[in-house]
């Protein structure tokens, strides 16, 4: 099975009163990287470096065509048999 070629990190938050997801560091990760993360409490949060505006998928706009449906079949297949492979299911 191939997999996507790199895998990121990034920690953010939305924050519901501007309607806006916040995002701080992030960076791309490599096999045998290890994460490490401690939660605290803080009355402020440092300014994140990237705002995104906050956006749903409109349901007026679905795609129900037999391609689109073939192709969420096969990647539900693809991440099953990965989740079985490693014994998670």
């Amino acid at each position: 099975m191939e997999r996507d070629k790199y895998c990121y990190w990034s920690i953010g938050g939305y924050n519901p009163k501007e309607e806006m997801h916040w995002i701080w560091k992030g960076g791309e990760l490599h096999v045998g990287d290890k994460i490490e993360i401690e939660f605290a409490e803080f009355d402020e949060a440092t300014p994140p470096v990237l705002k995104k505006p906050h956006s749903c998928p409109n349901s007026q706009e679905k795609d129900d065509s037999p391609e689109n449906w073939q192709f969420k079949l096969k990647t539900y297949q693809k991440l099953k048999k990965v989740l079985e492979d490693e014994g998670l299911i």
